[in-house]
């Protein structure tokens, strides 16, 4: 999984996560509070390929139904 930092103040680090949030990115986000100032950690995840394999499979199951 791919992993950035942003390492900056709160209005900023706020920003950027609602931006990623509004967007629907495949990015899961959270601030590491050590240090200062905290940290914003982007982890880049894989769900919109999870959902497309679910609809494949579920327009697969639909489409041997029809040709039944």
């Amino acid at each position: 999984q791919e992993v950035w930092r942003f390492k900056a103040r709160e209005a900023d680090r706020r920003h950027v996560e609602d931006s990623i949030r509004q967007g629907r990115h495949d990015v899961d986000c959270s601030t590491e509070r050590k240090g200062s100032p905290h940290v914003l950690v982007c982890t880049k995840n894989q769900a919109s390929y999870a959902r497309r394999v679910a609809q494949r499979r579920a327009d697969l199951d639909d489409l041997t139904r029809l040709n039944a």
